[in-house]
C-alpha cells in the first residue's frame, strides 16, 4: 500500500538521534509519517523483577525513544510546510496491559499517550498526529516468537485466529489501511486519538 501510495520508504536505525536527521532532506509529499519500530524483550514472559536494564532500556529505545525522535524532527519540518498528518503504531497491548510483558506494554501505553499529546499541542499547527493500535499481527516477528518458543509458527497462528472474533489475526496490510486511513483527508477531522484494529479481539 506504501508503494502505491508513492510514500518514500526509509530503513534506518531510529533509535539514534542523528538519524531521524535524514527526514529534513526529504521533500516530505506523503500523506503521513508512520512510526513503526517494536520490540519485545528477550527475556520473555517474566515478571518485572527479572528484567535486566539492558532489555528494559532497548525496549524503550525501539518502541518509544524513537518515535519521539522522528516525531519531534518531522513535526518542525511541518511547522513550515503547511502542516500534516503523523501515525504512530502503538499497540491493544499498551491499551489493555495483559499479563507478563510489563516493558512492552508500558512503552506503547506511552506511544498512545505521547500521541495524544503531541496531537493536541500541534492541532493548532495543522499537524494531526494519532496512533493505530493493533493486536497480534502475522509479521515474521510474531512468527519467529513462536518458533523459539518451540511452537509450529503456522498451527499457533492458525489457533490465534480462532480467537478473533472476524476470524483472523490481522494482516500487515490491515494496519497499512488504517494508517493510510489516518494519513488521507478523509482523516482530516481525527487528531490526538487512538484507533484500535484488532478485529474486534480483547488482549485478554
Amino acid at each position: 500500500m506504501l508503494k502505491k501510495s508513492g510514500a518514500p520508504q526509509i530503513a534506518t536505525d531510529i533509535r539514534i538521534q542523528f538519524h531521524p536527521g535524514a527526514l529534513h532532506g526529504i521533500r516530505i509529499q506523503f500523506w503521513g509519517l508512520c512510526g513503526t519500530p517494536s520490540y519485545e524483550s528477550a527475556t520473555g514472559d517474566r515478571d518485572a523483577d527479572f528484567f535486566n536494564n539492558i532489555d528494559w532500556e532497548r525496549t524503550f529505545e525501539i518502541n518509544l525513544t524513537s518515535i519521539f525522535y522522528t516525531c519531534r524532527r518531522a513535526i518542525g519540518h511541518m511547522k513550515g510546510h503547511g502542516g500534516g498528518a503523523i501515525v504512530n503504531i502503538a499497540s491493544c497491548w499498551g491499551l489493555y496491559p495483559g499479563p507478563g510483558h510489563a516493558a512492552y506494554c508500558t512503552s506503547k501505553a506511552a506511544v498512545a499517550a505521547l500521541s495524544k499529546c503531541l496531537g493536541r499541542d500541534h492541532a493548532g499547527d495543522g499537524i494531526r498526529v494519532n496512533a493505530v493500535c493493533p493486536n497480534e499481527v502475522n509479521t515474521p516477528m510474531l512468527r519467529t516468537g513462536f518458533a523459539k518458543r518451540g511452537f509450529n509458527p503456522d498451527t499457533a497462528i492458525a489457533e490465534l485466529n480462532k480467537t478473533v472474533p472476524l476470524g483472523r489475526i490481522a494482516e500487515p496490510e490491515d494496519i497499512a489501511g488504517a494508517v493510510y486511513f489516518l494519513s488521507s483527508d478523509a482523516a482530516r477531522y481525527i487528531a490526538g486519538t487512538t484507533v484500535e484494529v484488532n478485529g474486534a479481539k480483547p488482549v485478554y
